[in-house]
C-alpha cells in the first residue's frame, strides 16, 4: 500500500461520517444531532434494550471509521456501539462474514469481547477496549511487536472458516471502476492486481484480517486487541505479514517463526512478501479511488 499519503489521505477520508441519504438519513437530518437521526435513535434503542437499561451513549471521534461509533458506561465497564455504514462507505465489508469471523476468534487474548452482533440490523455493541495504538504513546506502540507477532501466529493456525473471496472483491471493484471518467488508470491497476492474485502460490489459506494498521490495535491495559474485523476471512497470510512491516517497527526476520514461513528458504520468504506488498498497495490504491468517488 503507498502508504504514508494514501494513509493519510485515507484518514481524513475517513473523518466525514455518514452522509446523504446514507443508511436511511435523508439531507434534512444533516444538521440534527446524530442521536437525534430516526435510523441511529432506533439503534441506540436496540442497544439499550440489549443492556437492560437507557445508557448515556457519547459520539466517538470518527477518525479511521466509516462506521459510527458510540461509547457509554455500562454496568461492567465502558461499551462500544457501533452503527453500521452503508455498502457505499464500507466498500466490499460482507456483514455476514465478519459475524461469522468474530464468531470463530472469540475468547482469544486479542480478540474484541463481542456482546451482540445485530448485522442484519445494522450495528454491533462491544466492549471498550481502550486506546489504538496510533493514539497511544510511542513507548507504549513499541511494546505491541511482540504481541502482534503472537496474535499472527495464532491466525495462521486458523485454517477452516469463511474464505475472502478476492475474485469477488475484484468483480466489485470492476463495476465501479467502468463509471469512473478516469477509468482507464484504474483498470490497468485493476489488471495488475488480477495478475498479482494469480501468482499467490498454492499456500495455506488461513484466518486473514487484511487490515492491521495502528488505528486498529488497541492496547486494553497492556494486552493488544485487534479491531475491525470487516474484510477478515480465510485468505493468504502473506498480505498480513507485509501489513505487519509497512505499518509496525517489526523486520522480515522477525517473521520467520511465523507458521506461514515453516520450511520456506529466506529467498522464498522475500518473494511472497514482496508480492503481497505489492497486493496491498493496490487495493489500496483501488480502494482509495472508489471511496473517494463515492465520498465527493
Amino acid at each position: 500500500m503507498q502508504a504514508l499519503s494514501l494513509q493519510t489521505n485515507r484518514r481524513k477520508l475517513f473523518v466525514c461520517l455518514i452522509n446523504n441519504n446514507e443508511n436511511g438519513m435523508s439531507d434534512t437530518l444533516q444538521s440534527q444531532e446524530p442521536t437525534q437521526r430516526p435510523f441511529v435513535a432506533e439503534r441506540l434503542r436496540a442497544a439499550d434494550a440489549f443492556v437492560g437499561m437507557e445508557m448515556d451513549w457519547r459520539l466517538m471521534p470518527a477518525s479511521g471509521h466509516s462506521n459510527m461509533l458510540f461509547r457509554a458506561q455500562g454496568p461492567q465497564g465502558d461499551l462500544v456501539l457501533r452503527i453500521n455504514a452503508s455498502s457505499l462507505r464500507a466498500f466490499g465489508v460482507d456483514r455476514r462474514l465478519e459475524a461469522e469471523a468474530l464468531q470463530l476468534i472469540q475468547g482469544a487474548d486479542w480478540a474484541p469481547r463481542v456482546l451482540c452482533n445485530a448485522w442484519r440490523e445494522g450495528w454491533l455493541l462491544m466492549a471498550h477496549h481502550g486506546v489504538s495504538l496510533t493514539e497511544a504513546g510511542e513507548t507504549d506502540a513499541s511494546h505491541s511487536g511482540q504481541q502482534l507477532l503472537s496474535f499472527i501466529s495464532d491466525l495462521q493456525r486458523i485454517t477452516e472458516g469463511p474464505a475472502f473471496d478476492y475474485q469477488a472483491l475484484i468483480a466489485l471493484y470492476r463495476r465501479h471502476i467502468k463509471e469512473r471518467a478516469d477509468a482507464s488508470a484504474h483498470t490497468e491497476r485493476l489488471l495488475e492486481l488480477e495478475a498479482a492474485f494469480s501468482a499467490i502460490p498454492s499456500d495455506t489459506m488461513t484466518l486473514t484480517h487484511h487490515d492491521l494498521h495502528s488505528g486498529n490495535l488497541c492496547l486494553d491495559q497492556g494486552q493488544l486487541v485487534v479491531l475491525d474485523w470487516e474484510y477478515a476471512g480465510l485468505g493468504w497470510p502473506w498480505l498480513d505479514m507485509a501489513s505487519l512491516l509497512q505499518h509496525h517497527d517489526l523486520e522480515a526476520d522477525d517473521l520467520y517463526a511465523l507458521p506461514a514461513c515453516a520450511n520456506l528458504s529466506a529467498t522464498e520468504i522475500e518473494q511472497r512478501l514482496q508480492l503481497a506488498a505489492h497486493i496491498n498497495q493496490l487495493l489500496e490504491q483501488l480502494w482509495f479511488a472508489v471511496r473517494e468517488e463515492q465520498t465527493g
